[in-house]
This record gives structure tokens, C-alpha cells and sequence, in this order.
């Protein structure tokens, strides 16, 4: 399926809905704005204690008389699943789940966030101008300043994140002007650090001993440079209501979207970070120190000219 499915409440069940009917093994529920709704199946040929998940988005219709489930990958037709050897397991709202009642609070979890962090890692994952202004500063600078100018990219994801849910993709939009100021500011910054990294000296005591710009300094360059990223833009304002209902976010669910981005995007950017101080660290040969910062320099000049050049 892919788009919503929709059918009548039954005003004499008080705002209550049956999904199938008792005959193949539904229940009624009461309907909840915003609730969302699990659904768990299990073929008799799977190994016991193994389900399909599925979750789907309760909103009601403009007239209020019917309740739309609105999920991609909802079965055709549930009756030929279960003449298939399908059983259904499990139907419910999320929140009896987060109640600790049928599969758990671990499977919550898993079902209402792993689309939405697999899409964020693999975005991330990509290299753009955020981690290749990271290695840099990895490079040139060490694995405490490139933590922190990763955490400045994790805030200005954050801050996009947060513009998205609360439907304020127009007004960023409105106010371009301001994101074209933060983009040159972000691009002129990495400028710097490129010009920085080109003229720095090759002593190999000076660079083991040098511990880069400030903690602040790093982390509002991170942040500038991810504002100014179209990558990051695209995401948030294009890519994430297709794996994010935006309509049915709950303060508990922006939550779970926050720790979910800063968990995600650490994890990407740190391996990233970690192995470009590793490489820094074992440099002794001038020369070989020289190429770094030649490197880091190319990496940064990179990254403020992709921001620049991309519309």
C-alpha cells in the first residue's frame, strides 16, 4: 500500500474502532488524536517468538467521522495473509506498549525510530562538507577540537530538526536571506582554518603539543557549518516527512528524535574524527607533517567552496 486507508468510526461504540472484526482476531480501540497504532504478525513457519511489525499513524478525517491509517507496507488484504498461515499476535495503541503490556517497550522503540535513524546515518555517513570540515580540524587541530566542532554539526542538525517539527519549513524559507548569511559565515570560517592549516609549521613537538582553537570557537564553527550546509537543509526540510509522520509528533516523540540524531550523528562522526588525530598523532617526519596540514587545508578549502557553489 502506498497511501493512507481510511474507514467509518462507529458512533455507537462511543468513538470506538475495529480494524478487521472479531472474525480474524481485531479488537476495538478508543481512538486517540495523535495515537499511533502497532500492529504484530507472525508466520506459523517462523521460528517461535519472531514477528512482523508494522505501525501506523491514527489522525482523524477533516469531518471527524473516520480515522486514517496512513503507513506504507500495511498487508493488501489481511484475510490472505492469514489463510497464507499468518496470525496475528498483537493490536494496539503504541501506548500500551510504552506501558510495558504486549512486545514491549524495546520494540517501540526499534519500530517508531529505526527508519528515521537508518536515513540520518546513511545520510551522514556520506561525506559532505561536514566531515570533511571535521577531518580537517581532526587533522590540523586533534581529536578534542574536531569533537568539538562535531557537536557543533550535531546542534545545527538539532536545530533543523526541531524547525521541521514544528512546521516551521515556511518560515525558514521566508527568512533565506538570513541562511545565506549563515552560510558565508560558515564558509568564510573553514577560509580560515584552510589558510590556518596551510601556513602552519611542520615541527613535529609544535603539533603534538598545539590544542587548536577553543572548545566554543570549534563548536560554533560546527554548528555555522552545518547551517549553512545544503545537505543538511535538503534532510530536514525534504527528506524527513517521508520517514517521520510530523503531523502525529508528541513532546515524548520529539524526545526520542533528538536522542536519536545526537546518538546517530556521534556515532558517524566520531569514527570519522578519531581516525584522522590517530593519523596526526603518528606523523613525525616533517614532510610527512607538512602533507597533513597541506591535507587538512584541502579539506576545509573543499568544504567552504561546496557551501558556497551549491545553490
Amino acid at each position: 500500500m502506498t497511501g493512507g486507508r481510511s474507514a467509518d468510526i462507529s458512533t455507537e461504540e462511543g468513538g470506538a474502532f475495529s480494524m478487521f472484526g472479531g472474525d480474524i482476531g481485531g479488537r476495538n480501540i478508543e481512538l486517540v488524536p495523535g495515537e499511533r497504532v502497532v500492529q504484530a504478525w507472525r508466520s506459523h513457519a517462523w521460528p517461535e517468538g519472531t514477528y512482523s511489525l508494522v505501525c501506523f499513524a491514527l489522525s482523524k478525517s477533516g469531518d471527524g467521522t473516520r480515522v486514517v491509517f496512513d503507513q506504507s507496507g500495511y498487508p493488501e488484504d489481511a484475510h490472505e495473509m492469514l489463510a497464507g498461515g499468518w496470525q496475528m499476535m498483537y493490536w494496539g495503541p503504541m501506548s500500551e506498549m510504552l506501558a510495558g503490556k504486549p512486545l514491549g517497550r524495546g520494540f517501540m522503540f526499534v519500530l517508531d525510530y529505526l527508519p528515521y535513524a537508518i536515513a540520518l546515518a546513511i545520510a551522514a555517513a556520506i561525506p559532505g562538507p561536514g566531515i570533511a570540515a571535521a577531518v580537517g580540524k581532526a587533522l590540523g587541530s586533534g581529536f578534542r577540537p574536531a569533537v568539538w566542532f562535531g557537536t557543533g554539526l550535531v546542534l545545527g542538525d538539532l536545530t533543523y530538526l526541531t524547525l521541521a517539527v514544528l512546521g516551521l519549513a515556511a518560515v525558514a524559507a521566508a527568512f533565506s536571506g538570513i541562511f545565506v548569511v549563515v552560510k558565508v559565515l560558515g564558509a568564510a570560517y573553514l577560509a580560515y582554518l584552510a589558510w590556518s592549516f596551510w601556513r602552519a609549521g611542520i615541527d613535529p613537538e609544535k603539533v603534538r603539543a598545539g590544542k587548536g582553537s577553543g572548545a566554543m570557537a570549534s563548536m560554533l564553527g560546527g554548528y555555522s557549518v552545518t547551517l549553512g550546509n545544503p545537505k543538511t537543509i535538503i534532510f530536514y526540510m525534504a527528506l524527513l516527512p517521508t520517514v517521520v509522520d510530523l503531523d502525529a509528533i508528541t513532546p515524548e516523540r520529539f524526545a526520542g528524535l533528538v536522542v536519536t540524531t545526537i546518538i546517530v550523528l556521534y556515532l558517524v562522526v566520531v569514527p570519522y574524527v578519531a581516525l584522522a588525530a590517530k593519523a596526526r598523532d603518528f606523523l613525525r617526519n616533517p614532510r610527512a607533517l607538512k602533507a597533513l596540514n597541506r591535507g587538512a587545508a584541502g579539506a576545509m578549502a573543499g568544504a567552504a567552496a561546496y557551501i558556497v557553489l551549491k545553490p
